[in-house]
């Protein structure tokens, strides 16, 4: 799941959650990302993803919503985007500041949605991130095994389900 930190401003260290759809950011209770900021407007923008990519738009706020510095109607965003909405700094990204571990089925679909990367890349990073796991509880592993079925022994295939 990608999300939001907030790195500087009133909301410094808070972290939402930005799943597919859209999320209003601004002052107003309600909006997905609520910044105590009082140079946000109420609804100041909002993040979209469409057509295989997260989108970010001003909202027609009065101080303008910036990207890596630049003022911006509209703007593309990818993990490690930096975007200035009063005196509030957010992080679009991947990661979360509370704690790691390996991804849930959510991030590992937005993965391959974002990436565009072919079945096999998405299977050894797959099969990495199985190697990483292990010793840890095996909960997670549970999913990253129900991925996958065996056409013949050795050969992990991914399900038509699951991509």
């Amino acid at each position: 799941m990608s999300k939001l930190i907030c790195t500087s401003g009133p909301n410094n260290g808070d972290e939402w959650e930005v799943p597919f759809g859209t999320t209003i950011i601004g002052r107003q209770q309600g909006n997905g990302v609520v910044l105590h900021d009082p140079k946000a407007s109420r609804q100041h923008a909002v993040i979209k993803f469409e057509e295989d990519k997260y989108v970010i738009e001003d909202l027609g706020s009065s101080n303008g919503t910036y990207v890596f510095g630049k003022k911006i109607t509209r703007a593309i965003i990818t993990p490690d985007t930096t975007i200035q909405i009063g005196n509030s700094t957010l992080v679009f990204t991947r990661k979360s500041i509370h704690g790691g571990g390996v991804q849930h089925m959510d991030a590992v679909g937005e993965d391959l949605l974002l990436k565009h990367k072919s079945k096999q890349a998405v299977m050894e990073e797959i099969l990495s991130d199985i190697q990483q796991t292990k010793g840890q509880q095996g909960k997670k592993r549970g999913f990253f095994r129900r991925l996958f079925k065996s056409k013949r022994a050795g050969t992990p295939r991914l399900q038509k389900r699951d991509i």
